[in-house]
């Protein structure tokens, strides 16, 4: 099976304990389970392999079998049901476009519930997987054949509606127009037959030109200004015939000009048909296939485009509207097959950015960030954020970013943390603010979280409002007090990496150097920023470009170097941003001293030895890998609680020493550990020894220890 990225659905929260089999309750179908352990396990009886339709099938097929078979007491049998509708639920709401699980868990459905419950999954399932034609179909019959007691007439023919508008362009929609056909004949009134078929004889369809005959067959019985609704056009017709009105023609011109009409448009329905068909004729994977779902994108991007294309050039707003209808269907089907990919949904969302209504846009935005597009692909869920802000949607663009930090966090009952996920979110939440709120107003908000978060306040309490400032521009919206309380709450260690730093940037951008430093100097050594990049980096850049303060930024180096978590090519990275500011300023540099009176400009010399990887050679590097290395905490640990005696303390514990020690253990395998040869004497540094001296005396012979262990079998560790 394909490695099917993480997707929103998987951080949703627990499916509720209610089943189909004791209410019909649907709402809350598409929920997820806590973790990701929860699809497995005894109690799920899940799959190991959440991508494996085999496996689930499996999984479904037991828990059926397992009902099927029970004879004991009825709650105990309620309970088996519930265990196959549960799957049924897990496996659905990961994978909606699966239209044979989709029957299977229906007729499940009424095997246990009745014809209403089956009836409401069927319902669900049309709304889930709207394009599918063969889903449409069956639940229209369903509803037909099911009586007044589950559906009205009215409500049928609202359900016949609801349908066209998904699936009535799809190009092999020919199942569900014949069903809507033979159920609009039934009715009394035949202008709602003519209406119909005014309408299907529009649209490129693949058996186009048996509706056309059928049309043909059917509408001699209709007045011409029944067919021809437009008036202009009909107008145009009656001159033709040198008449004024409908009723100076005769019946031989009634159909004349009939036949004339409709074959104008049997012959328009007919070029887009052979123009779609080289299109159409390439999609040879058209349903969902978790095994292709990365590798079929191509002919639907090609087809898109084309259609998209004809749309641009489009002038009549009638004909426009039309094909816009038919290129929504386009993507709504190119969707089931390619639910995953990130360039069908860009393509998606910009196409509705520029023909659809807001709210229909945005619900093609919501299906795509909560539900389909990976958690590593970014870009759609800026343009949802952009979207909004472009419509001066500034609450509602809050919200959106509030619910992915919900999700990502998980907040909603997963307990699953998408942490670069939550951190672009919380990215994308700062930057909304910082362009759109006043400046004052947010800096103060900001100070309140970040300070309630270190200092242990209580930081859900509402902030008091700044002081009103006169600014010389005035904020476009005003940040409701409910979002900066719900912020301080979602913010986690992560996170609060992003909120400093807006707040940071703001404090910069103010020109408030003095807080900025009083900032730093009681907060940096919190383990929040021990291994955030971007903290480091706003200081480094604060220090070195914006104030050059050398003594400060040499300060801050040195931390890095040697206290911080960062990994290696952020500390390489902000090495050579030091140097670049030294040598820009070398002039003051060589005059003054570091904080532990060091030359600032010593970099000149150290600047590649202190980019090494090496741990023996650079002392900076080994002295942060030992701060770092969790063998050699749990070593200090074990020392110190083994170790009793009253002269002993933390202090004799050398780390640097003894990760150097570690690492020498497993220089000749890495990551297999073994005792090496270790010299024992002597034990002080070797004499230099001067070739010009004749009376140099030969130095004893050095001793080791474990050599008869230096050529022994290598100890794999078991798997």
């Amino acid at each position: 099976m394909p490695d099917i990225p993480e997707i929103p659905n998987d951080l949703k929260s627990e499916l509720g304990s209610e089943t189909l089999a004791t209410e019909s309750r649907l709402d809350d179908f598409l929920s997820r389970p806590k973790s990701r352990d929860s699809w497995r396990g005894p109690s799920s009886h899940g799959p190991q392999d959440i991508n494996n339709i085999d496996e689930w099938d499996k999984c479904i097929r037991d828990a059926e079998e397992a009902w099927k078979a029970f004879e004991g007491p009825e709650d105990q049998k309620v309970k088996l049901a519930a265990t196959a509708l549960h799957l049924y639920k897990l496996l659905l709401a990961r994978f909606p476009f699966l239209t044979e699980l989709w029957r299977r868990f229906l007729i499940f459905t009424y095997k246990v519930s009745g014809l209403r419950d089956s009836i409401a999954v069927f319902r669900l399932a049309t709304e889930e997987f709207s394009q599918s034609v063969s889903l449409w179909v069956e639940y229209l019959e369903a509803l037909l054949s099911a009586g007044e007691e589950y559906a009205d007439a009215h409500g049928i023919d609202k359900e016949f509606i609801r349908a066209e508008r998904c699936i009535g362009h799809n190009f092999n929609s020919d199942p569900f127009w014949d069903l809507y056909i033979s159920h609009t004949s039934k009715k009394d009134d035949p202008k709602h037959l003519l209406d119909l078929y005014l309408t299907l004889i529009r649209i490129p369809l693949y058996q186009y030109a048996r509706y056309y005959n059928q049309f043909t067959e059917m509408n001699k019985v209709f007045d011409v200004s029944e067919i021809i609704t437009d008036e202009v056009q009909l107008n145009e017709r009656l001159k033709a015939f040198g008449k004024n009105s409908a009723s100076e023609l005769s019946a031989l011109e009634k159909q004349q000009i009939i036949d004339n009409y409709t074959n104008s448009i049997f012959t328009e329905t007919q070029r887009q048909v052979n123009e779609k068909w080289k299109f159409e004729s390439a999609l040879n994977v058209q349903d969902f296939y978790p095994s292709l779902a990365s590798e079929i994108a191509e002919p639907w991007l090609t087809y898109l485009d084309h259609e998209v294309n004809i749309l641009k050039s489009l002038v009549d707003g009638e004909r426009k509207g039309h094909h816009c209808r038919i290129v929504k269907n386009l993507f709504e089907r190119s969707i089931v097959p390619n639910c995953f990919s990130k360039r069908i949904w860009s393509r998606y969302v910009e196409f509705a950015q520029s023909y659809l209504e807001f709210e229909e846009t945005k619900a093609i935005y919501d299906k795509a960030v909560f539900k389909f597009v990976p958690l590593d692909e970014p870009e759609i869920r800026m343009k949802y954020k952009s979207f909004l802000m472009d419509h001066g949607k500034f609450d509602t663009c809050n919200e959106y970013i509030f619910d992915l930090l919900k999700i990502y966090s998980g907040s909603t009952g997963s307990h699953i943390y998408a942490k670069n996920a939550y951190v672009y979110s919380l990215r994308l939440l700062m930057e909304l603010w910082t362009e759109s709120v006043d400046h004052k107003s947010l800096e103060s908000a900001l100070e309140s979280i970040v300070f309630g978060y270190f200092d242990k306040v209580d930081r859900y309490r509402k902030s008091t409002s700044p002081a009103e400032t006169q600014n010389d521009v005035k904020a476009k919206y005003d940040l409701k007090q409910v979002f900066i309380t719900l912020l301080a709450k979602l913010v986690n260690d992560d996170g609060m990496s992003v909120v400093t730093v807006a707040y940071l940037k703001l404090l910069e951008a103010a020109g408030d150097a003095v807080k900025i430093r009083t900032f730093f100097n009681k907060y940096a050594q919190e383990f929040v920023f021990s291994y955030s990049v971007q903290f480091w980096k706003f200081f480094v850049e604060f220090e070195g470009y914006n104030q050059v303060n050398l003594i400060n930024l040499r300060s801050i180096i040195n931390y890095i170097k040697e206290r911080s978590s960062l990994p290696q090519r952020a500390v390489e990275a902000f090495l050579d941003i030091y140097h670049e500011v030294i040598c820009d300023n070398l002039k003051m540099a060589m005059i003054l001293k570091g904080p532990n009176n060091e030359d600032l400009h010593d970099t000149l010399i150290y600047h590649d030895l202190e980019k090494s990887h090496g741990v023996f050679g650079n002392a900076s590097a080994a002295r942060r890998m030992a701060n770092n290395n969790s063998y050699i905490r749990d070593l200090e640990a074990q020392r110190s609680a083994k170790n009793n005696s009253s002269h002993y303390s933390p202090s004799n514990f050398n780390r640097e020493q003894e990760y150097r020690r570690f690492a020498k253990r497993h220089v000749i395998h890495p990551g297999i550990f073994q005792d090496i040869p270790e010299k024992i004497s002597p034990t002080e540094d070797e004499k230099f020894i001067s070739l010009l001296d004749d009376n140099a005396k030969i130095p004893p012979p050095p001793k080791y220890k474990n050599v008869d262990k230096a050529f022994g079998p290598v100890k794999y560790p078991e798997e």
